[in-house]
This record gives C-alpha cells, structure tokens and sequence, in this order.
C-alpha cells in the first residue's frame, strides 16, 4: 500500500478458491487507487486484459505497455510521479525479480526497468529520502540474508 497526494495505491494480494476441484490460487495483478477526497476507487488493468477504454466503467481505467509480472510480497513505492513494484514471488522462468515494474498513472501506461544481478527479494520495506533516493531493506530469497541498496532518483 502507497499514499501519494491523498491518494491510495495497492497492488497484488492473493484469491484462493476453496469453492472448485482445482483449489488454485490467483494473483491479482492490477492496482488499485482509492482518492480519499472523492472517497471513489478506481482499478488500472493489467494491459494482458486487453480492454478497450470506450467500454469500461470509469472506475476501470485500461492501461498499456508492458504486462507487468505477477508478484506476491512485492513491495510498492514511489518514483517521482510513477508507483514501482519490487520484489516478491513470481515465476521463476522469466526472471521477473530482475525487474521493477513502472506504472505512470498519467500515461497510464506500464514499463519494466531491468536491475541486472539484483537478488531475488521479498519482504522489501522502502522508504523515500527527498535528497539521496529511496533505500531499500529485504530479505534475500535464495539465502535468507539481509540486503540492502539505494534507487538513486536523478529527477529531484
């Protein structure tokens, strides 16, 4: 969960269905804003929908770019007037983990920024420091170690 100008952003959470034969669980790969002065949600798809924006609800707002990789314990925060999302599980075959996915809610459109030999994180706790970027602090995956960095945001 992210709050940016009085307004909420969450990402990911699980559905697990106990109600079929399958018993699957599902990622949710959209993001969600709630606006807290207009107490009004709103829900950007995943762009693998493929919704066409003249026949969504406006709380439904299509987005385009690249899909961005389903992820459960990824963290979300901010970059300058974009939301990132880190780390978390997510399949093991495409590497995602080298990944942030960008969303820029203006645009609304979504982009991957590859961090090449990043370990595979979890539990990320981010936070935002005006004059040096945002650091960050996890949890190595493979190891179980501790780690720790900083994302330099050249736009300050």
């Amino acid at each position: 969960m992210l709050f940016i100008n009085g307004k909420i952003y969450i990402y990911g959470g699980q559905q697990k269905s106990f109600f079929s034969k399958s018993n699957h669980t599902h990622d949710d790969p959209d993001v969600w804003e709630y606006d807290t002065s207009k107490s009004k949600w709103k829900k950007y798809l995943n762009p693998k929908n493929m919704f066409s924006p003249e026949f969504l609800p406006k709380n439904l707002i299509a987005t385009n770019g690249q899909n961005p990789c389903v992820r459960c314990g990824s963290t979300l925060f901010a970059i300058n007037r974009h939301l990132a999302i880190l780390g978390g599980n997510e399949n093991n075959e495409d590497r995602s983990w080298e990944f942030i996915e960008i969303l820029s809610p203006i645009k609304r459109t979504w982009f991957h920024l590859r961090v090449k030999g990043i370990p595979r994180i979890e539990y990320a706790a981010i936070h935002k420091i005006r004059s040096k970027g945002t650091f960050i602090l996890s949890k190595d995956q493979k190891e179980g170690r501790v780690t720790i960095g900083w994302i330099k945001d050249e736009q300050q």
